[in-house]
């Protein structure tokens, strides 16, 4: 327990104040002190200047399709319908003008049909929306250019604030999460329900609600803004000087408040970021730096920077075999250390710290597929010891400092492909299964291994711009320890293990500057139905061992379309876990295949079947083509199959029949990429620069990066 504090400021007529425990630290008058002995606390005000920020615009019509789109059932499309006084976003200087076009006659004058990425299931009722999830755990860009297209279409500025009004209180609430995520308060209001009198009676217009911007309206300019012009010119004059400006105010109280627990959080900057409890956090958290130092009284803060190497655990069987890698790993992440002359593009604070912590990060990956080795106390700490040493030495030969913490274990998603192992610490998935991964189509690895094997390769499903393929893999494993072979707690066991020798005995406790900061084991661990109390009640009474820690449903590589991990189960595995019904599936299979072009998005449909029905009534009437109308009563023909499925072979769980269909259809895809699948070698298909030695050429041939200079 320690004993927290809150510290009272006025600033105005406003009073504002923050917790910390007594030794929390502040600046104050330009000096660092206890929260419990400062006087006045130092902030900065003004805005800053707007970011160049990359804008996505298919992420732009998404968030404008949430604010003002709708599903026309009858076409089963799409739409975007705008006031006649916001069509100057669409005009040619408009960054989403090419993914619209004039709607066609009947479905509304204002009415704009747009290449999107949302579902029908995104685009339902108007009080019952809310923030797709690819965009609530997005990357920040993504997140901002989303924004401004919800902004753009539901934001207005009221007075001196930015509103955004709608009668979803989820999405209410899932705006306020997205902008905090990307630093900009806000705060939310209900307006009561409004009763509008009609010739005819009265009509109540249910509550709606206000996302209100006012201390962040400079952070929203800055970093999200409108498609409007004429919304940002009635804005400007509340956005405050963009020269930061340094101002100090008295603290007028200084109250104890109680005692409660404190957690240390520390969360990396990059993408693999989710909210839990109100905190954005990442499960990519294998580095431990510290945030800023202090020298002769003056902070120097810093931002996240990993120097990883990685070991194949898979591929060393021995003691000796693993010495010797973790001395290479070692002697290649010191050497990588020295390199802090980062002036040109870094602020001088960076470079400080990086000398000051030298930091190293030696990780294995395949824990899981060596578990007698790896698994054993004192061989790691053997290896930690010799990875800490080996740095010691080197970074004197080097003249730099050792560094603070050395051995770490990353998430290892995209190198456990290149070297054939586990993941990190994650036990192998199946003994059969397929590793998925996302790959730019830009990157020439896609389009190598798309043309040795095309069943291999699909669009992936969560590029909202298209711009990506989903790549897998199918992986034979023997001999490792699989997913299934470890109950939840068994696996944070291991992890716990893991922190407590490999990164425990690879900490320099010579460098004393934060005696609890550590490396960690960035991990994800299976939780199967039943287990979640007793993996709750593990987690938190051994806490300080777990750090970036994230936990998978037991079915989440079939509840989730495109997963990184499949298992694959065999023929005599399917009639086991379903029976005859994994003999007469293929036929549902096949339909889905046609109807729907994708089987997890026909199983999707079996809990709209009332939409659909809705969908047909409307086309019996209406001016469709026969193809729409056809394509329709075939999504509704093939649901009812499905749940006839169901009824006949799993007393009507609709659930377990899509895992069925599910699990037959890897089966098959499994045969149809091993029937002729091709071994890819990365070193030899891959594009490789051409060198000149210098030997052989004149000097001045040597330019540009491309000669390599051979000493003797």
């Amino acid at each position: 327990m320690e004993y927290w504090y809150q510290a009272c400021i006025q600033v105005q007529d406003y009073y504002w104040g923050f917790y910390g425990t007594e030794n929390h630290r502040v600046v104050s008058q330009g000096v660092k002190v206890e929260a419990k002995d400062a006087e006045s606390i130092d902030f900065l005000t003004g805005a800053s200047k707007r970011r160049l920020i990359p804008v996505d615009p298919f992420s732009v019509i998404d968030g404008l399709m949430i604010g003002d789109g709708y599903w026309h059932k009858a076409s089963n499309k799409g739409f975007l319908c705008i006031g006649q006084n916001d069509s100057c976003y669409l005009g040619d200087e408009s960054i989403v003008k090419d993914l619209v076009i004039r709607a066609r006659p009947g479905v509304g004058p204002h009415a704009w049909e747009v290449k999107h990425s949302l579902t029908e299931s995104d685009l339902c009722r108007v009080y019952d929306r809310r923030i797709p999830s690819k965009y609530m755990y997005a990357d920040s860009d993504t997140a901002m250019s989303f924004l401004m297209g919800l902004y753009s279409a539901n934001g207005s500025v009221v007075d001196n604030r930015i509103t955004l009004k709608t009668s979803s209180s989820q999405l209410a609430e899932d705006v306020q999460v997205l902008l905090s995520s990307v630093g900009i308060p806000s705060y939310i209001t209900t307006n009561k329900p409004t009763i509008f009198k009609l010739g005819n009676g009265s009509y109540e217009c249910g509550s709606t609600y206000d996302v209100n911007i006012t201390r962040g309206r400079d952070a929203f300019l800055a970093k999200i803004g409108f498609l409007q012009t004429y919304k940002v010119n009635k804005i400007n004059p509340f956005v405050t000087s963009t020269k930061p400006v340094q101002v100090s105010k008295d603290i007028i109280s200084v109250d104890y408040v109680g005692d409660l627990e404190v957690f240390d959080i520390t969360v990396d900057n990059e993408p693999h970021t989710y909210w839990s409890g109100g905190c954005n956090v990442s499960n990519c958290v294998e580095i431990g730096m510290m945030p800023s130092i202090e020298e002769n009284g003056k902070l120097y803060h810093t931002m996240q920077g990993c120097n990883l190497t990685e070991i194949n655990g898979k591929l060393n069987f021995t003691v000796d075999e693993l010495m010797e890698a973790t001395t290479c790993a070692s002697f290649l992440g010191t050497l990588q250390a020295g390199y802090t002359k980062f002036s040109d593009y870094l602020p001088e604070s960076f470079a400080r710290t990086f000398e000051k912590e030298a930091l190293i990060g030696v990780s294995i990956t395949g824990w899981f597929n060596n578990p007698k080795l790896l698994t054993d106390v004192e061989v790691q700490k053997i290896l930690a010891e010799n990875v800490q040493h080996t740095n010691k030495i080197v970074a004197e030969k080097l003249g730099i400092n050792p560094a603070a913490r050395t051995t770490c274990v990353k998430p290892s998603g995209n190198a456990s492909v290149v070297l054939q192992t586990s993941s990190g610490v994650t036990p192998e998935h199946a003994p059969r299964y397929f590793r998925g991964v996302q790959v730019n189509k830009l990157h020439a690895i896609g389009d190598i291994y798309k043309a040795l094997n095309p069943k291999a390769v699909e669009e992936s499903v969560w590029s909202s711009t298209g711009s990506d393929y989903y790549v897998v893999f199918p992986v034979e494993v023997e001999g490792a320890i699989y997913k299934d072979d470890v109950s939840a707690i068994e696996h944070l066991e291991y992890i716990k293990l893991i922190q407590q020798n490999w990164i425990e005995f690879g900490t320099n406790f010579d460098h004393t500057r934060h005696e609890k900061l550590r490396h960690n084991v960035s991990n994800t661990v299976t939780v199967q139905e039943g287990e979640w109390d007793s993996v709750i009640d593990y987690i938190f009474e051994n806490k300080q061992f777990f750090t970036g820690l994230s936990l998978l449903g037991g079915s989440g590589d079939r509840d989730y379309q495109q997963a990184p991990f499949t298992k694959v189960l065999n023929e005599i595995e399917l009639v086991e876990e379903y029976g005859s019904a994994a003999i007469f599936a293929s036929g549902l299979i096949v339909d889905a295949l046609h109807v729907f072009n994708d089987l997890w998005e026909a199983i999707r449909y079996v809990d709209s079947i009332d939409n659909i029905k809705e969908s047909l009534y409307g086309m019996i009437e209406s001016e469709v083509s026969d193809e729409d109308r056809t394509k329709m009563f075939a999504k509704f023909d093939w649901i009812k199959r499905f749940n006839k499925f169901a009824s006949n072979y799993f007393n009507g769980d609709t659930y377990k029949t899509g895992l069925c269909l599910k699990d037959c259809h890897n089966f098959h895809r499994w045969v149809a990429i091993t029937r002729n699948y091709k071994q890819v070698s990365w070193s030899t298909v891959l594009p490789r620069p051409n060198y000149t030695a210098v030997d052989t050429l004149a000097a001045t041939a040597c330019h540009g990066d491309s000669c390599v200079i051979n000493l003797g």
